[in-house]
């Protein structure tokens, strides 16, 4: 996990613009944990109630995150008001910030590790997202094989070369995993 950018480490332009987005001055923040990216993850919450997450990040902590900023910007920007996704505020730079705004999102991050009650609500929202987006309304949107599909191999690697100290568990399931 890498240490994600807070409210905090934003310069005050971005601020005063963040909080034109939300309405009002931000009252209190809330962040988002869990995550490979250095990209903020945070709610920002006005005193009257009125909420934006934001993904704010600068192309020196990490090239790629902005990139895959820019992407998810782009599939929001493209789904029809009634997938059931949070709708997409503002996409903008501020000096060498790339930033995302979307509605906040209700609900809360699950235990660790997930309940069943969790992951079945994980199941159904999943479920609601692919029939309100079927058929795919973002155009050339590449399959979850041809985007993550190499990353889903690793047990094929560890099974074409298996470490010596590889754990009994795993090599007496490793045909299963594969």
């Amino acid at each position: 996990m890498t240490h994600r950018r807070t409210w905090d480490d934003f310069p005050p332009p971005l601020r005063r613009r963040l909080e034109a987005l939300l309405g009002e001055p931000v009252a209190r923040t809330r962040s988002c944990e869990g995550g490979f990216s250095p990209s903020s993850a945070e709610i920002l919450l006005g005193a009257s109630g009125s909420a934006v997450f934001v993904k704010a990040v600068r192309d020196r902590d990490n090239p790629a995150s902005r990139a895959l900023n820019g992407a998810e910007a782009d599939m929001l920007a493209a789904m029809h008001a009634t997938a059931p996704v949070p709708a997409l505020v503002d996409v903008f730079e501020e000096g060498e910030w790339f930033v995302l705004v979307t509605q906040a999102a209700p609900g809360m991050l699950p235990e660790v590790p997930w309940t069943s009650a969790q992951l079945d609500q994980v199941l159904r929202a999943l479920d609601d997202l692919q029939a309100a987006t079927t058929p795919c309304p973002v155009r050339g949107l590449r399959s979850v094989p041809e985007t993550l599909g190499p990353d889903l191999l690793g047990f094929e690697h560890v099974a074409a070369a298996p470490p010596r100290d590889l754990d009994p568990w795993l090599a007496d399931h490793l045909d299963e995993l594969r």
